[in-house]
Parts: C-alpha cells; sequence; structure tokens
C-alpha cells in the first residue's frame, strides 16, 4: 500500500476524534487558509503542521496514525494550544492533509493520462533523458505542462561500531603476553538512506542488496541509484559469502577506487552523514602516517603519528582502511569520555604512501607500545633496523636517538660474512640465547618481517 502521500480521513472519523464543534471550526480554519503548513512522515507515519489561532497565535499540531490491513486510520491529535490535544486545530490539519491527498492524487492522474504517442516521440527527441530520473513532459495546444514529483534523494550514511578488545588497564604491559594489548576495535560502517517528507535521513527500506533491484528502487534518483550500486560492487568484489548485509565496512573495502567514488559523490549530490544532524563526516586530503618513538622513564613508547589539516590525530582514535592500507579514517576525541562513538565527528583521508604490516598493528591496537628499560638495548639493536626496512620511523620530539645504519655490502663469495642487523635475534630464537621475552616488543614480533622470536 503506498504511504506516499496522506490518507484521506472520512469526516466522520474526524467528528469522532475531535467531537462535531471542533470538526466545524475546523474546517473554517481549514478554508481561511489558517493551515500554514504541511508535513506527511510515512516512516511515522504522522501527519504535522502548524495552525494559525484565532487570536494570532501559531500552534503546533500533529495527527498520530496507526496501519492495519485495510489502510492508515488517525490514532490521537496532540497540539500545543491550551486544549493539547484533539482539539479543532486537529481538526483543521487533517481536513488541510485531505485536500493535499486529493491535489497529488490529481497530479498523478495527469501524469498517467500523459500525452499521445506522437507527443512523447518529439519529448524525447527534444529532451535528452534526464540522468536525474526526473523527467519533464512537454503537453502541446494551449495543455499545461505537468512535471512529476521529484525522485527522493538518496544518501550514505555513516556510523562508528566497536568490537572485542583485549586491553586489561590492572595488567602490566610488560607481562610477555602472548596476543598484544589492544583497545575494542573500531569499524566504520556505512549504509544508504533516503531523506524522508520532514527532511530526516532514514533507513526505510532501503539495503544494500535491495538497491541492486531496480525494480524496488525506481522512486530514487536513477544516477544516485547507479552510484550505490557500484560502491557496494567494488566493495563486494573479492569479498567472501554472499549478501552485504545492513552495513559496508570500509575497513574492508580493499581498493583506493573509494576515494574516486567519494569524489564522485558530492557531484551527484549524495550528501555524507551521520544519524545525528550535528555529526559532520568530512573527507580530507592526503594524510601521512608515520611510527613515532619517544623516550621516557629508561624506556621507549611507540605510537602512530598522523596530521590532517594541520592538526595531530590522537593516536587510540584512527582507524585504517582496506588491505593493503590506502587510507585512514578517525573520530573526534576533543569531547567528554562518556560522549558515545555515534556523537563523534568522523574524517577519512587517503595516505600518501604504503602502511607496513608493522604500523598498522600499532594503529589497529589502539594503545601505545611501551618497551622497557630492559628492552631498549634489543630494540635499537634488532628491531629498529626491521621496521626501518618499510616503515618511516622518527622521533616527534627529538627524545629517541637511533643508531646508524651502514647500507648493505657486497662481499665475495666465500669469504666470511658480517651479520646483519636483525640476524642475531632470529639465531637467539633457535634456543642460542637466553634473552628475557619481557624484553621483546611483543605488539611487534608478529609484524616485522625477518622477525622469528616467538612471542
Amino acid at each position: 500500500m503506498d504511504y506516499s502521500f496522506p490518507p484521506n480521513v472520512a469526516a466522520a472519523e474526524i467528528s469522532t476524534m475531535v467531537g462535531s464543534a471542533s470538526l466545524e471550526r475546523g474546517r473554517a480554519y481549514s478554508r481561511r487558509q489558517h493551515v500554514l503548513d504541511i508535513d506527511w512522515d510515512a516512516d511515522g507515519p504522522e501527519l504535522t503542521g502548524r495552525v494559525l489561532g484565532s487570536g494570532g497565535s501559531v500552534y503546533v499540531t500533529s495527527v498520530g496514525f496507526y496501519t492495519a490491513p485495510s489502510g492508515v486510520f488517525p490514532e490521537k491529535g496532540l497540539c500545543t494550544c491550551p486544549m493539547r490535544a484533539n482539539c479543532k486545530h486537529v481538526a483543521a490539519l487533517l481536513l488541510a492533509g485531505n485536500d493535499l491527498q486529493r491535489e497529488v492524487t490529481a497530479q498523478h492522474q495527469a501524469v498517467r493520462s500523459g500525452p499521445s504517442r506522437w507527443e512523447r516521440q518529439l519529448d524525447s527527441m527534444l529532451r535528452p533523458a534526464d540522468p536525474s530520473g526526473a523527467g519533464h513532459l512537454i503537453y502541446g495546444g494551449p495543455r499545461t505542462a505537468v512535471t512529476p514529483s521529484a525522485p527522493t534523494p538518496l544518501g550514505l550514511q555513516f556510523e562508528l561500531h566497536k568490537e572485542g578488545g583485549t586491553a586489561d588497564p590492572g595488567r602490566s604491559r610488560y607481562a610477555g603476553a602472548a596476543e598484544p594489548e589492544s583497545e575494542p576495535r573500531v569499524r566504520l560502517g556505512v549504509r544508504p538512506v533516503t531523506r524522508n517528507a520532514s527532511g530526516r535521513w532514514v533507513r526505510g527500506q532501503l539495503s544494500w542488496d535491495r538497491l541492486q533491484y531496480t525494480y524496488y528502487t525506481t522512486e530514487y534518483r536513477s544516477d544516485q541509484r547507479r552510484w550505490l550500486s557500484e560502491f557496494c560492487a567494488l566493495y563486494s568484489a573479492g569479498q567472501p559469502g554472499y549478501g552485504t548485509g545492513s552495513w559496508l565496512y570500509l575497513d574492508s573495502f580493499n581498493t583506493p577506487l573509494l576515494w574516486h567514488l567519494l569524489a564522485q559523490a558530492g557531484g551527484l549530490g549524495i550528501e555524507l552523514v551521520t544519524a545525528k544532524s550535528s555529526v559532520a563526516v568530512v573527507v580530507h586530503d592526503e594524510v601521512s602516517v608515520t611510527m613515532d618513538v619517544r623516550s621516557g622513564d629508561g624506556g621507549l613508547r611507540l605510537l602512530p603519528q598522523a596530521e590532517a589539516g594541520g592538526r595531530p590525530l590522537d593516536p587510540v582514535a584512527i582507524g585504517v582502511l582496506g588491505t593493503p592500507a590506502h587510507g585512514l579514517f578517525w573520530w573526534d576525541t576533543a569531547v567528554a569520555p562518556s560522549t558515545s562513538l555515534q556523537s563523534r565527528n568522523i574524517g577519512l583521508a587517503p595516505v600518501t604512501g604504503p602502511v607496513s604490516d608493522a604500523l598498522r598493528s600499532l594503529i589497529s591496537a589502539r594503545v601505545p607500545l611501551d618497551i622497557p628499560e630492559s628492552g631498549r638495548d634489543d630494540f635499537m639493536d634488532t628491531y629498529y633496523p626491521l621496521l626501518h626496512r618499510n616503515t618511516e620511523i622518527g622521533s616527534s620530539d627529538g627524545s629517541a636517538v637511533f643508531p646508524e645504519l651502514l647500507p648493505p655490502e657486497l662481499v665475495p663469495a666465500g669469504q666470511r660474512r658480517t651479520r646483519l642487523p636483525g640476524h642475531r635475534l632470529r639465531n637467539k630464537a633457535a634456543g642460542t640465547g637466553d634473552r628475557s621475552a619481557a624484553a621483546v616488543p611483543g605488539g611487534l614480533a608478529g609484524a616485522v618481517p625477518g622477525c622469528a622470536y616467538p612471542v
């Protein structure tokens, strides 16, 4: 059943709700155009509007409806006037809704009757197809041109979801645990939404799977629907299983074509939104991300470092997009700690270069990696040379001093080779050393190429 415009409410139903006297006063208000505006929310369903009272006051009036197999029926009317409910203003609003329903029905009938075959053919020749799906028919002779109702716009809703996590505030980070500690994983989900009659972005009947079937999506802008379908198809390429569910997660969007699509969205009028109108989503220019090493209390602290718009990002509020990584996303931490993820602004941007597995692991853990004083020399002698191979690493505050790394040297075959940095750790993994597990940075050992030390 089509609920895209208000149902016609019989006068007897209105009288039962508000009384015969209020019905007559409501008729007078409706005839005098005291209903200043009217809005129908099919998701409610609810009819709302502003009604001018007899004393010049403007009242906000609404009528809630309930659905039944035989249709949609009014349940209760509310108003900001002294009566508070089921008053003459409610009656006027319902009668104005009836007028709107008749007007829309007449427009639809006019569109269905349409021009003759030769007029349609000439119209298609003179006016190429509108990519937005909003056509305009030219009627010959003295007849009036009729424009079909505008197609419903589509948007892309972003939402942060939290899952998992192994961090234990009461446990020492130097206990040599087999698994590196981490905060709960935060994922960036997206789904298609549409704007309802009251201007709010809602999911409605939309889903990623449903967008693939044009039979169900004819009311939406065709160019926006195609964009969302392409977005879903690029995400799904190479993904296991069938169907996509309610959300697509951008941390699993493995192609950098994501940024090309997001650049197209604005030109197509596809808004990037969240569940709350006060929360923003911003796509930034390229950002660089490095591994930052800081010295303190004799030990070292490793954490990711990135900037966006000239401002450093909070290292515990960053996520990685794609495998291999092609971008970052982050969320606002300049709010109260108790603020939900759904109330934090979201940023995302492509990265300037490759993100190594070690750096990705550090970002995803969302906790700094602390190396005790007893492991400092081991890190500098063994891990730093390995990390330096494919990770940009530095010390933002200059507190950590790194050893000089000599370039590789060719030696004649058969000549004794100088042991390269990193080989000492591999040999000790075979059981020839007695290094304490507490000295090994557990969050890096599994992610650094060439590191075979068990963790």
